[in-house]
């Protein structure tokens, strides 16, 4: 979640990198290493955002996976992935590691068109998530497209 990532940011003394760019995946690798014992080449994650996951595998993550993501309000439906194809990459790539091959991976899902049907966008909004935490966000968010931070 967004307040892992800002919480291990933190945790890491990432506070300029923090405020320039604001929460980046690539934070949450420290986190997951340390808490749950995962080393960063076995880490395997899915972003729908090119610049997510370059940053992830500088980190050193062994395995990213890009997944189409476009609404496509006009035709009612959205460009997705399937499943089932994240599940066999996961399997190649985990098999090759088993095997003794150290492969960096980086993919491109296929996408798939799923149709909506009579479902309505809404806004999400997760409910668990800290109102201040969220409005802090934004708050920073437009400072730095604003160029109102100028850190060096």
């Amino acid at each position: 979640t967004a307040h892992d990532i800002f919480r291990s940011a933190l945790e890491n003394h990432k506070y300029t990198l923090l405020l320039k760019q604001g929460l980046r995946k690539s934070f949450i690798v420290p986190l997951l290493e340390s808490k749950y014992g995962f080393k960063k080449e076995n880490i395997a994650m899915v972003d729908d955002r090119p610049e997510n996951l370059a940053v992830l595998m500088e980190s050193g993550v062994g395995l990213t996976m890009l997944a189409p993501h476009t609404i496509l309000r006009c035709q009612n439906s959205v460009m997705s992935f399937e499943l089932e194809q994240v599940i066999n990459i996961f399997n190649e790539w985990t098999t090759h590691r088993h095997q003794g091959v150290k492969n960096e991976m980086s993919v491109v899902l296929t996408s798939q068109q799923r149709h909506l049907g009579a479902w309505s966008q809404t806004g999400i909004e997760i409910k668990m998530m800290n109102r201040t935490f969220s409005c802090f966000r934004r708050i920073v968010r437009s400072f730095r497209k604003n160029s109102i931070f100028r850190l060096s």
